[in-house]
């Protein structure tokens, strides 16, 4: 993931089998995810989070990205094909833009 800049709130999680934060945000992330969810058969592989919610950014298997709002339920919502929330981030670089707005809103509420 090195070509991902990562900004504050964002940063890197590691992978789930190294390190008990991202074995945490993945099991979240696959708890809530049902078969009916539309990022249930891509395999969503958190790889960041935002520091500041429930946001993470997890990498699809086709290598597109996606930010998810973890709803913490521990369970698909009760409307499991729409939460939890998420957007698609085909590229790196959008992904970096969307951070970049996300860091810049975020420095701009320290003011």
């Amino acid at each position: 993931m090195a070509d991902i800049l990562w900004q504050r709130p964002w940063r890197a999680v590691y992978d789930a089998s190294l390190n008990d934060e991202a074995r945490s945000l993945q099991d979240a992330l696959d708890q809530e995810l049902s078969i009916s969810h539309p990022l249930f058969s891509e395999a969503p592989k958190v790889i960041g989070r935002s520091t500041s919610g429930d946001d993470v950014v997890a990498q699809m298997n086709d290598g597109s990205f996606a930010l998810i709002h973890l709803t913490w339920q521990g369970k698909p919502d009760q409307i499991p094909e729409k939460f939890p929330a998420w957007s698609r981030v085909k590229t790196v670089e959008h992904l970096n833009s969307v951070i970049a707005q996300d860091a810049k809103e975020y420095d701009d509420e320290d003011l």
